[in-house]
C-alpha cells in the first residue's frame, strides 16, 4: 500500500520537473503602462458607453412607440377634408340620384322595398353559419 501511494504522490508531484519560478512585480511607468494596455481600452470604454446609453435608448424607443400611439387617436383631417371639385362631384352624383329614383315606376319601387326587406331579414341569419347551442352539458 505505501507503494502505490509513493507512486501516486510522484504523479502529483513529479520531482523530475523544474521548480516553477514565480514572477516578481515590476512597477511600470505611466508611459509604459499607456503603451501596453492601450488595445484594451477601446473594448472597455465602448461596453461602458454602450451600458450608459441603455436607459436613454430604451427611453427613445418608448417616446417613439407613444407617439405612434397617440397619433392613432387623433381625428385624421385627410379624410374629413374635401377639395371643392370633390365636394362639387358629389353634389351633382347626388341630384342624378334622386332624379334616377323620382323617375322610377311604383311597381318597381315596391319591388325595390321588399328585395331592401328581404336582406335585412337575412342579415341576421346567414346560410353559411350553423348556431351552436351555446347550453354546457353538465359534468358527470
Amino acid at each position: 500500500m505505501a507503494c502505490r501511494l509513493h507512486i501516486l504522490a510522484e504523479r502529483v508531484v513529479d520531482l523530475r520537473k523544474p521548480r516553477v519560478q514565480p514572477e516578481r512585480f515590476q512597477p511600470l511607468s505611466p508611459a509604459e503602462a499607456v503603451l501596453r494596455y492601450a488595445g484594451d481600452f477601446v473594448p472597455s470604454w465602448a461596453g461602458a458607453i454602450a451600458i450608459d446609453l441603455m436607459p436613454a435608448v430604451l427611453v427613445l424607443i418608448l417616446c417613439v412607440v407613444q407617439a405612434g400611439i397617440r397619433r392613432e387617436h387623433e381625428p385624421q383631417a385627410a379624410t374629413s377634408a374635401m377639395t371643392a371639385a370633390e365636394l362639387i362631384a358629389a353634389l351633382q352624383f347626388a341630384r342624378e340620384v334622386e332624379e334616377a329614383s323620382a323617375n322610377v315606376s311604383p311597381a318597381t319601387r315596391k319591388k325595390i322595398e321588399e328585395a331592401a326587406k328581404g336582406d335585412l331579414e337575412n342579415a341576421h341569419e346567414p346560410e353559411n353559419v350553423t348556431p351552436i347551442s351555446s347550453a354546457r352539458s353538465a359534468k358527470e
